[in-house]
């Protein structure tokens, strides 16, 4: 019965799989698709996860119960199917008096680590010995560690919470899961020193549930634990509140002007009306004449704008581009009206995933467990070897036979029960010392 469970929870292993990786192939691989990884959240794929995790428990708990009386009863028939591995061959030691030489025979099969058990039955006497039965637990332990992790998926499927927010400087939201506030006091983007960005990190004010303060950096590769949430550092976005110009007149300062996005301001003396157009970050110029950003930082930056006149209050007069400073033309003067930036008002918004999972420290733990079953199975094999005397000529001699059991790798079973037989046989043929 046992058996049978242990295929038919094989074969759901295998088809979960499968649709687990049917799940992973990208819509854009095989057109006739549609959104692959929806299958994760479908409900035969859920049923078929609880199917496995029913028939997993009742083989674990099987199988459990099988162990726990396997290790009690200590026996031979623990580490596998018994076989003989030597007939029975004439021993000088007369069979009453095998219990005087027990403790030399014993010592053989300790000296291989070997865990022995003298026992006398009826016309029959059994050194039993065996090792490495940890490894009888290798495939409990991996469907233990499935069960566990089936049970963490269970726990995050009924209860995660993942979502994705944009959290302004400045601005505060709840965790509702971990009950604290989170506010975005700065973004930055920092720059290495070749002017490339090294990282992108969120400066927060983080309230507990307790009311507790503390700041914490979120960047990219820095996730931050609050609680029992999880947040991560994925984007961000900015925003121009508004752009700071110097006017000059004749190459001299003659004031400033704030301009806010799509909206008209001018300046007492100036002849003009200024609109800001496009911003342009890092500003260059590709093929065709046609402005462009290098980059999305603003190490170039440049503001198109458009001048009106009292004339024409509707339609500009003229556009142009400004950047951070002045520039004139080879072998001409100042124009009689420049402008340059002189600031830009940016406001961040940061892009952050926010995940509850009340899962993840079971399936951490289940994989441990996993791991450790596999450990087992692979590298801690199960050996037993039992030396039997049977008394001969009315007990006045006797004769042996060697038989051992393992799960796997016979044949260094075999090689192992040939170095101790070879070692026993001086006792067993002379006598050897008591």
């Amino acid at each position: 019965m046992t058996t049978s469970i242990l295929r038919f929870v094989n074969v759901l292993i295998v088809l979960i799989c499968a649709a687990a990786a049917f799940g992973t192939i990208p819509e854009s691989t095989l057109p006739f698709l549609k959104n692959p990884s929806a299958l994760f959240a479908a409900k035969p794929f859920v049923a078929f996860l609880g199917l496995l995790g029913v028939f997993a428990v009742s083989h674990t708990v099987r199988k459990g119960i099988d162990l726990f009386r396997m290790a009690a009863a200590d026996e031979i028939t623990t580490a596998g199917r018994e076989t003989r591995l030597q007939d029975f061959r004439p021993a000088r030691i007369p069979f009453s008096d095998l219990q005087e030489y027990q403790d030399r025979i014993s010592s053989v099969l300790r000296s291989k680590r070997y865990r022995v058990i003298a026992k006398m039955e009826k016309l029959r006497f059994s050194f039993t010995g065996v090792k490495d039965l940890d490894g009888i637990w290798g495939s409990f332990l991996v469907h233990a560690g499935l069960v566990v992790a089936l049970l963490a998926g269970l726990l995050t499927y009924s209860f995660a919470d993942v979502r994705d927010i944009e959290l302004q400087e400045g601005a505060t939201t709840l965790l509702a899961r971990g009950g604290a506030k989170i506010k975005l006091e700065k973004f930055s983007v920092m720059l290495d020193a070749t002017g490339n960005v090294a990282s992108y990190v969120s400066r927060l004010l983080v309230q507990d549930r307790k009311g507790r303060i503390e700041h914490h950096d979120l960047s990219v590769n820095g996730p931050l634990q609050i609680g029992g949430v999880r947040v991560f550092q994925m984007r961000y976005s900015v925003k121009i509140r508004e752009v700071v110009l110097r006017v000059y007149k004749n190459g001299k300062p003659f004031g400033e002007i704030t301009l806010a996005p799509g909206k008209k301001s001018g300046l007492a003396g100036l002849p003009y009306t200024v609109e800001a157009g496009e911003i342009v970050p890092d500003f260059v110029i590709v093929q065709g004449g046609k402005a462009a950003s290098r980059s999305p930082y603003f190490r170039n930056p440049a503001v198109s704008l458009f001048l009106y006149t009292s004339t024409s209050p509707d339609t500009p007069e003229k556009q142009i581009w400004v950047f951070s400073d002045l520039f004139l033309h080879q072998g001409a003067g100042p124009a009689e009206w420049a402008f340059a930036i002189g600031r830009i008002r940016k406001i961040y918004s940061s892009g952050m995933k926010v995940s509850y999972d009340p899962g993840w420290p079971l399936a951490y733990a289940g994989f441990v467990v996993m791991i450790l079953g596999a450990f087992l199975s692979a590298f801690v094999i199960p050996r037993g070897i039992r030396i039997s005397f049977v008394p001969e000529r009315r007990g006045e001699e006797s004769s042996y036979e060697c038989s051992g059991a393992c799960v796997k790798d016979p044949a260094g079973l075999k090689y192992e029960a040939g170095i101790i037989l070879r070692e026993l046989e001086p006792v067993v043929k002379g006598g050897g010392v008591r």
